[in-house]
């Protein structure tokens, strides 16, 4: 199992459980199987998000989200492009939350 409790999901150097995750697929992976709830919890920076999707794969890993039962594929340009928008759609979300937080702290000053 790999946690990153409070732990922003724009960071990934400095996420633990996500750097043990990506070094334990050298040489082999142990796991045959990753799952996740969906796949912001793997981080919601859609370029990294997508690298670290393929590095994954490639490894022989099989990506599932418990969210849909779905298993996220890159075998066609569908996949990748669903992959990309979901990325974003993460990326966005992760954006305005932090809008929202900066907003009510500058408020509080006024």
């Amino acid at each position: 199992m790999f946690i990153d409790d409070g732990v922003s999901g724009a960071e990934f150097a400095r996420r633990p459980g996500f750097v043990q995750l990506m070094a334990s697929l050298k040489p082999r992976a142990p796991f045959d199987v990753l799952i996740m709830y969906d796949e912001s919890r793997l981080g919601r920076e859609q370029i990294e998000v997508g690298y670290a999707l393929q590095q994954i794969v490639t490894a022989g890993v099989q990506v599932w989200f418990s969210k849909d039962a779905q298993q996220r594929l890159l075998h066609t340009p569908t996949d990748k492009i669903m992959l990309s928008l979901e990325s974003f759609a993460s990326e966005v979300q992760r954006v305005a939350a932090a809008e929202r937080v900066a907003m009510r702290c500058f408020a509080r000053l006024d």
